[in-house]
């Protein structure tokens, strides 16, 4: 098992802007649009032989919407954690603007109509922002509501196209990839396999597996002419029988079988899948299928030789990414997942925003987070003014193990980045589509 120092490097040593390096403007007094870096120089070793001012005055308020107790509730740690990880790290280096920053946290219980209620009350406690929510389906609600309200949200879970064309508004901003993305990378990925003529799919029935499917299918015929679309079947997202979906599908006989079951649903399909031997029957790839919030039950029992797509390559040699998941590990002895660093990421971006407006107005935060890019623990995330959409890394990986994991990792690690996010021509196709 990987031991984990108790020299901790700070999580925000690569990542939270102290101070910022800021982008000339252009010329002629116009404002500019070039991505402005966000990048730190204080560590964990630094502040403990350095004592930083301590932060003082009223509070700098963050709201986070996630579902505690509902069906995603399992997965509570692994979203929460590096939330709160990112706001003790701003407080022990000196606060935010010299304020401490607080974070408020409410329970929506996995149900869009308990988000305005929930979003309200952080209102009423003066929240300069929100982070949420754990679903499609709730942070649409908390979508609505941020436009009505005019406080701005950093989503960390949703890759649903809709909020980011049709029901888009200025307040939200995204450090999770769109449903597009996704079907984009696996369709790059699956024409470069030979061996597969076929595909069927099943997935939960969530808004960013029908965007994922979608774009698959209308990318792949361009690049891979003749692949079969041989059927597809979605079931509940708390769905966690799957033992006659999988038994249908593998009658099929695929070359391949997309899993596109995510949340409560994705290790139950992993668990039964093994019993019907699908892994040795066909080539299984998906989403969401090697973060520890997966892969944690199975211990070295998860199969190898699956293919997927992920955030959070924690097995990574690189200290940003180490920095994180030794301060991860340390809070909760677990290790992290893909929503573990998109959640991280929609609080460093949300503290940098306020860090580079100087101010909590939401009008200034919006117009700072436009342009800005972060250095996350996975690497740079760079915001586009006209989708709020962060372009973060996305890592295409085969599950297999390394001597220092107990848990199946990445052992072939493929980094999609530049040219697999939708463009401003085609976000605003699917903008005139409502």
């Amino acid at each position: 098992m990987r031991r984990f120092s108790r020299l901790l490097i700070l999580v925000l040593s690569l990542t939270i802007a102290i101070p910022f390096l800021l982008v000339a403007c252009s010329s002629g007094g116009a404002s500019s649009t070039t991505p402005v870096t966000v990048t730190a120089t204080t560590t964990v070793a630094q502040t403990a032989t350095v004592t930083a001012p301590a932060p003082s005055g009223q509070p700098i308020k963050i709201g986070l919407i996630l579902d505690y107790s509902g069906p995603f509730s399992g997965n509570i740690h692994f979203m929460a954690v590096p939330v709160r990880m990112a706001i003790n790290a701003i407080n022990a280096s000196g606060g935010l603007l010299g304020r401490p920053v607080t974070l408020i946290e409410k329970d929506d219980r996995l149900d869009p109509a308990v988000v305005p209620q929930r979003a309200d009350e952080l209102k009423a406690a003066g929240v300069a922002g929100i982070i949420g929510a754990s679903s499609d389906s709730t942070f649409a609600a908390l979508a609505t509501w941020a436009g009505a309200n005019k406080i701005p949200i950093a989503g960390g879970t949703s890759a649903d196209l809709s909020v980011r064309t049709t029901a888009f508004n200025r307040y939200l901003f995204f450090t999770s990839p769109v449903g597009w993305v996704y079907g984009n990378v696996l369709a790059q990925q699956v024409a470069k396999m030979d061996n597969i003529k076929t595909i069927y799919t099943i997935a939960t029935d969530v808004g960013a597996n029908h965007v994922a499917y979608d774009a698959f299918w209308s990318i792949i015929p361009t690049l891979k002419p003749g692949i079969q679309n041989i059927g597809n079947v979605y079931t509940s997202m708390t769905e966690q029988d799957f033992t006659s979906v999988i038994s249908a599908g593998v009658a099929k006989k695929p070359d391949m079988l997309f899993d596109l079951c995510a949340g409560p649903s994705g290790s139950a399909f992993i668990q039964q899948a093994l019993q019907f031997d699908t892994f040795n029957k066909t080539k299984v790839m998906g989403l969401y299928l090697l973060g520890a919030d997966i892969t944690t039950p199975f211990k070295d029992k998860y199969p190898v030789g699956v293919d997927a797509i992920d955030l959070c390559p924690y097995w990574l040699d690189t200290p940003p990414m180490k920095a994180f998941l030794d301060e991860f590990y340390k809070q909760e002895h677990l290790y992290p997942g893909s929503l573990s660093i998109a959640l991280y990421n929609s609080a460093i971006s949300m503290i940098a925003a306020i860090q580079k407006a100087n101010s909590t107005d939401p009008d200034a935060m919006i117009k700072a987070w436009e342009t800005m890019s972060v250095d996350t623990p996975s690497g740079k995330m760079t915001f586009n003014p006209y989708d709020h959409q962060g372009d973060l890394p996305l890592f295409y990986c085969t599950s297999g193990y390394l001597p220092n994991f107990p848990l199946a990792v990445g052992v072939k690690n493929v980094t999609y980045q530049q040219g697999v996010y939708p463009t401003e021509a085609q976000i605003n196709t699917w903008k005139q589509q409502k």
